[in-house]
């Protein structure tokens, strides 16, 4: 598994992508989230991904960043392991 270091590696290497290094870390803190509570129940990847109705591989590539899920993938994937998305203001917002 690639760990956050080397993806955030990987995404400051290239400039156009690390524009983007703010919302890379808060995807790793979601998925993290979600890979620790995966571990914490004692589910396999391939155990979630049947009660999210999935492909085990999608499992994979979604905890090893080789894919950014869409936000109702999130959602299904949490809800299945007893989680729910918040939101919370942390800072003020950014002008893009």
């Amino acid at each position: 598994m690639k760990t956050w270091e080397d993806y955030q590696k990987q995404v400051q290497s290239d400039a156009l992508a690390s524009l983007d290094i703010k919302e890379a870390e808060q995807l790793a803190r979601v998925i993290g989230a979600i890979v620790k509570r995966r571990l914490e129940l004692g589910i396999s990847q391939g155990t979630l991904a049947a009660m999210c109705n999935m492909e085990r591989t999608a499992i994979t590539h979604f905890e090893n960043f080789r894919t950014i899920p869409n936000f109702m993938t999130i959602v299904r994937i949490a809800s299945a392991l007893g989680l729910k998305i918040e939101l919370a203001a942390d800072r003020t917002p950014q002008n893009t």
